[in-house]
């Protein structure tokens, strides 16, 4: 069963993604981006948002991750905040190989009326 989940602080937003790729979450995934986010799928492609960006996640989830993500820095100005993180992902590819990524990533979140924090821009791979 789908949950939403909320991020009562940016770095929240962190180990709340980590938790909702490892549990085979979509939905709690998708919970943590705001409607129109982008994100930068792949090292080097076009960042997506809206359905691209779901099918991506959808992509990960099917991978059956466990996903870690430790907080290197939290910059906060306002209603906006500025994560960089190192996340890293063991699965299953779609081939039947073992996955194994790691990288250091770079995220945007906002505050929301709610007072909430989600994704506005997630690159995974922005701080390489």
């Amino acid at each position: 069963m789908a949950t939403a989940v909320v991020a009562f602080k940016p770095e929240d937003c962190h180990r709340l993604i980590a938790e909702a790729f490892t549990a085979g979450d979509l939905e709690a995934v998708l919970s943590l981006y705001e409607e129109g986010a982008t994100l930068v799928p792949e090292p080097g492609a076009e960042p997506v948002s809206g359905a691209a960006l779901k099918e991506a996640q959808r992509g990960l989830i099917a991978c059956q991750p466990t996903m870690t993500v430790e907080t290197e820095s939290v910059v906060e100005a306002g209603d906006i905040a500025l994560l960089r993180s190192n996340w890293s992902v063991t699965g299953t590819a779609p081939s039947g190989e073992p996955l194994k990524m790691s990288h250091r990533g770079t995220e945007v979140v906002r505050r929301q009326g709610d007072g909430t924090w989600r994704y506005v821009i997630d690159n995974p791979f922005g701080a390489e």
